[in-house]
């Protein structure tokens, strides 16, 4: 009776670990007073940058003040205006430099000067690029880099126009269900968070400002307001969040065994899923604790029954009843938990013959991902099981089917421990099948390599 009323975080638990452990990333570097004390403008404020009747140098204007108030000077940047058709629908595009003497160049649709609230956010969501590309070239080289630029305007008072610049879309994240290291799964164009998910990133701003009520609030949208209130709510209530709100901005690094075993038998939720997730790293302190992980196998969570496996896979050589545990996995209901299993079953591992029983099921697994990731820890043993070649052709097809490379790549792998010429196979098992002929061939005989150096632009998307 007394937890029916208990507040609870109207976002998934992976989604939600991810966007405060990247606030706490971007707060270390930009500096977490800064951003407590930094003034949260809305549409309307005197502090907003104008726009006029929208000439070139109003635009410059306000282009420039956008800069400013991000720690960036406008002199950084070539400054540009296109037709919108030119974008295919984008507001803007940002075009990074390919050498060291060039400068970035940040091109926006022409009719943006029309939409001033929307002009504002698309230039701080470009100008977020080059915050992240200067000042945490780490992050720039990682998968969810694109999520993390969403989140760099509202460290700088900018969040609101952010949110409402949003919209609702269909395009999934990392291609793996949205784990909790890649990002989130809810997105709207690819590499932009959607206004339920930006609801979250603004109640965390209030939060570590220690404002429960906020003015600044009643200007979001409604669609952002809807996950921002009961967000804020469930952080001022029960704390849990990645990170402690008194410690913003600070990154602790070499947590002991007995820090790690105190969070795991907490109440914070959410600190589980990221201790789990820093124990992938630390396989020392997984082997001591994996009694204490175990029963995070069975949570009700997706994200954190995955983030468990992963964390007892990166123990060497696990303890039979711990290895029988996490067989159970193979039986979960969600492809991305059975794709974890995968890592602990590898040469070594104790328990080999078991551990190649259940790839050789897993190589069939409805959730593509799964599969391929069954694939490459199968290559990893010198004996492989009967049936490894049936197995491979079969996810081979698999992957054409869905024209995944990934797949298509380590299914070739596979069989090219089973026999000496995977092309004579392939063409004699699928002499009438034109596209696995195409697709296998463009991987046995690619072209020459595309240029690495490219920058190719990132969009936009048009706000509704």
């Amino acid at each position: 009776m007394f937890g029916l009323f208990s507040p609870r975080c109207p976002l998934e638990i992976g989604i939600k670990a991810w966007i405060e452990r990247r606030f706490r990333d971007l707060a270390a570097g930009i500096g977490g007073e800064k951003i407590r004390q930094t003034k949260i403008l809305t549409p309307g404020d005197a502090d907003v940058p104008q726009i006029g009747s929208g000439s070139e140098q109003e635009l410059a204007a306000m282009f420039a003040q956008v800069c400013y108030s991000m720690d960036l000077s406008h002199e950084d940047f070539v400054l540009q205006t296109t037709e919108d058709a030119n974008l295919g629908g984008a507001s803007g595009v940002y075009i990074g430099p390919q050498t060291p003497d060039e400068l970035p160049r940040l091109v926006l649709a022409k009719s943006l000067p029309q939409d001033p609230n929307r002009l504002l956010a698309t230039s701080a969501y470009l100008i977020g690029h080059e915050v992240v590309r200067k000042k945490f070239p780490e992050i720039a080289r990682s998968q969810d880099v694109s999520w993390v630029i969403d989140l760099v305007p509202a460290c700088y008072g900018l969040g609101v126009f952010a949110a409402n610049s949003l919209r609702r879309g269909g395009v999934g994240g990392c291609g793996s269900g949205g784990c909790s290291s890649c990002g989130p799964d809810e997105t709207a164009t690819k590499g932009v968070l959607t206004p339920t998910n930006y609801g979250h990133v603004l109640a965390l701003l209030a939060w570590v400002r220690n404002e429960e009520t906020p003015d600044w609030a009643e200007t979001v949208s409604r669609e952002v307001s809807h996950t921002m209130k009961p967000s804020l709510k469930y952080l001022t209530k029960t704390g849990d969040c990645v990170f402690n709100k008194d410690d913003f901005g600070v990154i602790f690094d070499n947590r002991s065994v007995s820090d790690f075993r105190a969070i795991l038998n907490s109440s914070l939720k959410t600190q589980h899923l990221e201790t789990l997730r820093e124990l992938v790293r630390n396989s020392e302190a997984a082997e001591e604790l994996a009694t204490d992980i175990e029963p995070f196998l069975r949570h009700r969570e997706p994200s954190v029954r995955r983030q468990a496996a992963a964390a007892l896979s990166s123990v060497p050589k696990l303890t039979s009843d711990t290895f029988l545990e996490m067989l159970r996995l193979m039986d979960d209901s969600e492809g991305s938990v059975r794709g974890a299993l995968t890592y602990a079953l590898h040469p070594g591992c104790g328990e080999e013959e078991m551990a190649l029983d259940a790839l050789m099921k897993l190589i069939s697994d409805p959730h593509l991902t799964t599969a391929g990731q069954a694939a490459v820890a199968l290559s990893q043993f010198d004996d492989l099981p009967n049936g490894s070649l049936d197995a491979g052709l079969k996810l081979l097809r698999r992957g054409v089917a869905k024209l995944n490379d990934d797949v298509v790549s380590v299914a070739l792998d596979l069989l090219k421990l089973v026999t000496d010429d995977v092309e004579s196979l392939v063409a004699a098992r699928f002499n009438d099948d034109d596209d696995v002929l195409h697709m296998v061939n463009g991987h046995l005989h690619p072209e020459a390599e595309p240029d690495e150096s490219l920058n190719l632009p990132i969009a936009v998307p048009p706000s509704v």
